[in-house]
């Protein structure tokens, strides 16, 4: 009998379930295809159907991430707030989430991981910077003519909220420590005033010519 889609996908997710719990605990080079088809209760052929390497599923990972990206576009097309504002609450959200959702913060952690073994490996690097690109580039579009892009690109605009955020859950993950409402609020504060300084100033230059 012929699957049908939804058991596809079904049999698809708890092989990525079970990949994701077996890469956590028992580590990324040291788990095989084998172990997480045996977790996952499906058969070699099976998996190799929907991950055809185990690479294929850190992809899927990565990939899965990549609703952060998405949510700053979202964030730098409102138009009722002010930019840094907007984007606050993104990653304001972004954090909340990593410290209420278990199953989210693992996935980070694990992107933290993959990134750190993978980062000489010029095949996966070129791919984690092509299913980033096109979001970033919707960033740059979206942020284009504010007045804070008159001070600094939009792409550099975006490497200092990603490396902000970045290094803050990589912090978390190598401390072990979640941050506070009160962490939180500072560094999006911190953000949020650079950004105002960043726009106030270029009014005020605007102003003077």
């Amino acid at each position: 009998m012929r699957r049908t889609r939804e058991e596809a996908e079904q049999t698809k997710e708890s092989i990525f379930q079970a990949g994701i719990e077996l890469l956590a605990t028992k580590g990324i080079h040291e788990t095989s295809m084998s172990d997480i088809a045996r977790a996952a209760g499906v058969s070699r052929g099976a998996i190799y159907w929907h991950f055809e390497n185990k690479e294929a599923l850190l992809r899927e990972i990565r990939g899965r991430l990549q609703s952060f990206y998405k949510s700053l576009v979202d964030a730098a097309h409102i138009d009722s707030a002010p930019l840094a504002e907007s984007i606050s609450r993104a990653v304001r959200k972004l954090f909340k989430k990593y410290r209420n959702d278990a199953a989210f913060r693992r996935l980070q952690d694990l992107n933290i991981k993959i990134s750190v073994l993978y980062a000489g490996k010029d095949s996966f690097a070129d791919d984690i910077i092509k299913t980033e690109e096109a979001d970033i580039q919707l960033f740059c579009e979206a942020v284009e003519g504010s007045p804070a892009t008159n001070s600094c690109s939009p792409l550099q605009m975006f490497m200092i909220m990603e490396s902000l955020v970045g290094g803050l859950l990589i912090r978390q993950y190598i401390r072990q420590e979640l941050l506070s409402d009160e962490d939180i609020d500072a560094a999006v504060a911190f953000m949020v005033k650079g950004f105002s300084g960043i726009e106030e100033k270029t009014k005020t230059i605007h102003q003077e010519q």
